[in-house]
């Protein structure tokens, strides 16, 4: 399984991310990611706090087979069971540079 976590926005605006595949990590991590995202409710419509304008979002994509599954959120208003998945994830995620504008 191929998991791709993204985090942008804030009043910083930094992009950090990773890809991982759950094959190329050590066992027991992979264990708990994927038991994390079985039992997580990241995937359907989500409701954004209101307060929540320098909020960062979160964007988090599923390979299951040949199909990629996405959920996207705000990280003032994380979905139950969200905050697991982005404990396994983040120690994993480097900054994402900037795309260069010509």
């Amino acid at each position: 399984m191929k998991v791709r976590l993204t985090e942008k926005g804030g009043w910083t605006n930094v992009r950090t991310g990773c890809t991982v595949d759950t094959a190329n990590l050590p066992a027991e991590m992979a264990q708990a990611l994927e038991d994390a995202l079985a039992h997580a409710h990241i995937f359907g419509k989500h409701a954004d706090h209101p307060n929540a304008r320098d909020a960062r979002t979160v964007d988090i994509e599923v390979k299951y087979g040949d199909c990629w599954k996405r959920a996207s959120f705000s990280e003032a208003a994380l979905p139950e069971g969200a905050s697991e998945i982005l404990q396994i994830l983040r120690p994993l995620c480097e900054p994402i540079p900037a795309p260069r504008h010509r």
